[in-house]
């Protein structure tokens, strides 16, 4: 949740005459959030198995610059990368534990993208989810390749990631904190 962050830019002339001037800025992020959700946890507490680390592994991300005064995105190429801890390549980094985990649903993984206006799919990206005793728990999970990540908007990839022979539902719903205004699609009107 680190790199979450906001943006606006506003042109406005203040003239003040001895009182406090306001300026209103619509922020919104810059970003978009992927999210990653198991839906089978109660089926490794049977085994009494935790998923504690885990490494994600993209083959080529969409990669942009972001100018923040001028709100512009520059595509600069394709990225190939793993998510780990401290940057340290091959190496698997902590499962957060987020207050909307239970019994029965895992946060596993967050990320944020640029996202210029539209969607970047990010196309291949896998996941390795370990135990307690960093034994791999399952297969690894191979993400269908057109989850698309939209600027203030939360993608949320949904499933049984923990067992094999799993199916994956994914669904784009408007970032949690999010109460401006929406278009018929669902999406902010930034």
């Amino acid at each position: 949740e680190a790199r979450d962050a906001y943006t606006g830019v506003t042109k406005q002339v203040i003239e003040t005459s001895g009182e406090n001037a306001s300026v209103n800025v619509k922020l919104t992020r810059a970003f978009g959030k992927l999210r990653v959700i198991t839906t089978d946890v109660s089926t490794m507490s049977d085994f009494v198995i935790t998923p504690t680390y885990a490494k994600v592994t993209y083959t080529g991300v969409p990669k942009y610059s972001f100018n923040a005064v001028k709100q512009q995105y520059t595509k600069t190429g394709n990225e190939a990368k793993v998510h780990s801890v401290a940057g340290a390549a091959n190496e698997a980094f902590t499962i957060v534990s987020y207050g909307s985990n239970t019994t029965e649903k895992m946060a596993v993984y967050t990320d944020y993208f640029f996202a210029p206006e539209g969607s970047v799919v990010l196309g291949t990206f896998t996941m390795d989810v370990y135990d307690q005793n960093n034994a791999k728990i399952g297969d690894t999970v191979e993400f269908p390749t057109d989850i698309p990540v939209k600027r203030n908007i939360l993608t949320t990839v949904e499933g049984n990631l923990l067992t094999t022979n799993t199916e994956f539902t994914v669904t784009a719903t408007v970032f949690d904190d999010f109460d401006g205004e929406i278009d018929e699609d669902g999406n902010p009107i930034i």
